[in-house]
């Protein structure tokens, strides 16, 4: 039977943490370039590291995918995220006392984040497109719609208002 001494264990675990690192400071240049700029190789190794650290200690993340989650929303929202005073409603996601989970919690966290992603992008659209091509006030309306125009246009017009 092989027998580890906790030394050598640690060890193990060192390498291990290492290529994590690595993996996901790859991952961070690639989907969010914006994190790393600015940042060298070594910085935005230590950056990842201490998002690491901060995920395991502050909120319980130990998985894989939970740490890839939560160092997401730092690359989405700035390394130090959850302690800027805009973002306190993500703490508060993140330490709802009413979810047992860490993981549980950080799913929500990102459920929300996305949906309000969504709804920023929409919004972003909708005030991009262009206005209709036709003015409902220039005359073009049918008889039908003439009473309500002349009513609407009397309430626009300068003269009226004066």
């Amino acid at each position: 039977m092989l027998v580890l001494r906790e030394s050598q264990r640690q060890a193990l675990l060192d390498v291990h943490t290492a290529q994590w690192i690595d993996e996901l400071c790859l991952h961070v240049e690639r989907w969010f370039p914006l994190a790393g700029a600015g940042l060298s190789t070594a910085q935005l190794r230590q950056q990842v590291a201490q998002t690491l650290e901060r995920a395991k200690q502050a909120h319980g993340f130990t998985s894989r995918r939970d740490t890839m989650r939560y160092v997401n929303l730092a690359g989405a929202h700035g390394w130090d995220f959850e302690n800027r005073p805009e973002n306190s409603w993500m703490l508060q996601y993140l330490h709802d006392p009413g979810i047992s989970s860490p993981s549980a919690r950080l799913s929500r966290l990102v459920q929300r984040c996305l949906a309000d992603e969504a709804t920023a992008r929409s919004n972003q659209l909708l005030r991009s497109s262009q206005p209709p091509a036709w003015d409902p006030f220039d005359g073009a309306a049918d008889d039908t719609d003439t009473d309500e125009l002349a009513v609407l246009a009397e309430k626009r017009s300068p003269a009226t208002n004066g």
